[in-house]
């Protein structure tokens, strides 16, 4: 899996991409990077094989223990519980599993997915926060309050599934992830990894957000649209 932004503070909350240890958070607590998968099928998207002319194969193979060190797409529909958040995921999803939390000192103990492909429904209770994470920003409920909230996210191009495992996941790095919180009151943490004041946090109904490319540094450019900003939200 890709990382997606170097380990820092967004939003006051300290991200750990999967596959990528942090140096900042080494000494901190995090999640498991753990998940178990309560309905549908999903499989690792890192066990595609080959055909005997060369084309690739996905595994056929449900898993239904999940960790940070894979990238999965679902099959179908599919439900994964991680820690005390549920996350509902749409046909051919592809994500991953990492952690955030508030505070360096705290460190990433909540559980978070990265999602490359499709779309993301998930609900928390109250004082146990998850959060969806893309190259396009991060989103996790605004002081801990329970939230229902959905991201989709497509990737430049809208490849076919056949076509990210032909090209590989490289054709997933930049795209257009929309937000929104679904139900119940309250509002999202908002941080943009892209547009103006990208990496400050906001709190909102939701918006839209595009990555283009990386800078010299390594960090998404695009564009960043917000929806339903709260009163006492930064600009």
């Amino acid at each position: 899996m890709r990382s997606i932004r170097p380990a820092a503070l967004v939003c006051g909350a300290l991200l750990v991409p999967a596959l990528a240890a942090s140096p900042a958070s080494a000494a901190a607590k995090t999640c498991s990077r753990k998940a178990t998968v309560t309905a549908g099928t999903v499989v690792d998207l890192t066990r595609t094989t080959a055909d005997a002319e060369g084309n690739p194969v996905l595994s056929t193979t449900p898993v239904s223990k999940l960790t940070g060190a894979s990238r999965y797409v679902a099959t179908g529909a599919a439900t994964i519980k991680a820690g005390a958040v549920t996350y509902k995921l749409t046909k051919e999803a592809i994500f991953g599993l990492s952690c955030f939390g508030h505070s360096r000192a705290q460190g990433a103990r909540y559980p978070a997915v990265i999602l490359e492909r499709g779309t993301a429904t998930w609900t928390t209770a109250r004082r146990k926060p998850g959060a969806i994470i893309s190259t396009e920003g991060l989103w996790d409920p605004y002081a801990e309050v329970a939230l229902d909230a959905k991201v989709t996210r497509t990737p430049s191009g809208d490849p076919s599934l056949d076509r990210i495992l032909r090209e590989g996941p490289g054709v997933l790095r930049f795209g257009t992830a929309k937000v929104s919180r679904t139900t119940r009151k309250g509002y999202l943490n908002i941080t943009p990894y892209v547009g103006r004041k990208s990496g400050l946090c906001r709190q909102g109904k939701g918006g839209t957000f595009t990555s283009t490319r990386f800078d010299s540094r390594g960090y998404a450019k695009g564009t960043s649209k917000f929806v339903g900003l709260a009163s006492f939200s930064p600009r």
